[in-house]
Parts: C-alpha cells; sequence; structure tokens
C-alpha cells in the first residue's frame, strides 16, 4: 500500500488550539493511544536506508507488525512510503517483546519488502531499540476528502506534536495543502513545514543522543 501523507510540526500551543477548533466546530473525532516498538540494527542500518520495522499496540488490544519503506518525495514536508502491515496475535507480540527479537517469518517478511536493495543485517542484529508512545485524535474533514491526525508523542524524556494529513493520491495533494494554508491562517498558527523526519529518525536521535550521554 502506498503512504502519501502531508506532515506539519506543531507547538504545544498550536497542537491545543487545532484539538479545541475540530472539537468546538463540531467535527465526529476519536482517540486512540498508540505505541510503537522500533526494530533496528545499533547503528539504526534500516532508518539510515529508509526503511522502518516496528511493531504497533493500539489501545492495549490491537497488535501490528508494519515495514515502511520511503518514496521519493516530490515537495517539502510530504512524506511517500510504501507500506506493508498486518496483524499479529498478542501472544506472538508477547514473544518479541521479551526476546527483543524478530522471529524468522517477520525477519523473511523484512528481507522481501527490501528486496536486496541493501545488506540487511543479520536476523540477530535487528533489535528492539525502545519504544515510542503517541495520544492520537483522528478527524475525517466531511466536507473533503481528506483526514487530519493530531499526534502528541512521547519518547525517552521528550514530548513533541504534529498534524499528519492523509492524502489518498498524488493529484490532491495541492487541494490538501491548501486546506491546511487556509485553516492555519484562519487560526493564526505559525506556517511551520516539519523538518524531513520521521517519528522513527526523531526517536533514533534522541536515541543516540541519550546512548551517547551515557
Amino acid at each position: 500500500m502506498k503512504e502519501i501523507e502531508i506532515k506539519r510540526a506543531l507547538s504545544s500551543s498550536a497542537y491545543l488550539q487545532l484539538r479545541k477548533y475540530f472539537e468546538e466546530s463540531n467535527y465526529s473525532t476519536s482517540g486512540r493511544i498508540q505505541k510503537n516498538y522500533y526494530f533496528d540494527s545499533d547503528n539504526f542500518q534500516l532508518l539510515r536506508e529508509d526503511v522502518t520495522c516496528r511493531l504497533r499496540v493500539v489501545n492495549c488490544n490491537q497488535f501490528e507488525f508494519t515495514i515502511k519503506v520511503k518514496l521519493p518525495a516530490s515537495r517539502e514536508g510530504l512524506k511517500m512510503k510504501y507500506e506493508t502491515n498486518r496483524s499479529i496475535n498478542k501472544q506472538l507480540f508477547k514473544h518479541i517483546i521479551s526476546k527483543e527479537l524478530l522471529p524468522e517469518s517477520l525477519y523473511q517478511e523484512l528481507q522481501d519488502a527490501v528486496q536486496e536493495s541493501f545488506n540487511l543485517p543479520q536476523i540477530d542484529q535487528i533489535k528492539l531499540q525502545g519504544f515510542l508512545e503517541t495520544e492520537r485524535t483522528k478527524v475525517p474533514l466531511c466536507e473533503t476528502p481528506f483526514t487530519i491526525e493530531l499526534d502528541k508523542s512521547l519518547y525517552f524524556d521528550k514530548i513533541d506534536y504534529e498534524l499528519e494529513m492523509e492524502i489518498e493520491s498524488e493529484d490532491r495533494i495541492s487541494e490538501g495543502e491548501d486546506y491546511l494554508i487556509n485553516l492555519f491562517d484562519e487560526l493564526n498558527i505559525a506556517q511551520e513545514v516539519s523538518p524531513s523526519t520521521s517519528k522513527t529518525a526523531r526517536f533514533a536521535e534522541e536515541h543516540a543522543r541519550i546512548s551517547s550521554e551515557g
């Protein structure tokens, strides 16, 4: 599945302002807590090759295995990835987390996803590196084909905020960007384009900082 997103970094005040706006404007919002467990080599070789490998728990009762491979993006602030995602059961999830290693079956799926585009680390070199927890508010924009997600993420001792807009096809990107420009203007929110970093990359950067201090 091809994933297309427009991303904007937010300050804490902008995040709260947007949540309040959508709630008071009677949009149908839904919330969930999700926790991402990242698997990579100790030097984050997968990330350096623009690959994310993770387990995710949603609201403590949904368990998923996901691989994302970054695709070239046409402009700043746009994220395009090829994503494979499937459910796993709680027993397998707990087993993987306790071992801190991928089982052979999931490692094979990772091999299939990267398709020899680089030398994949050996199975015992891809380890659990930690987790990132996100409080997500999802807002379907009924008058448009878009969905907005407002994220508050916590990892190590750091908190950050961002907006993600899901785009169904590349020919709707400009329309989505125009919607966000108008929304931010209406609410007097600074037009900040996020750095070209994913949650995975921000997690890895903080992981490296803490490791160097240790």
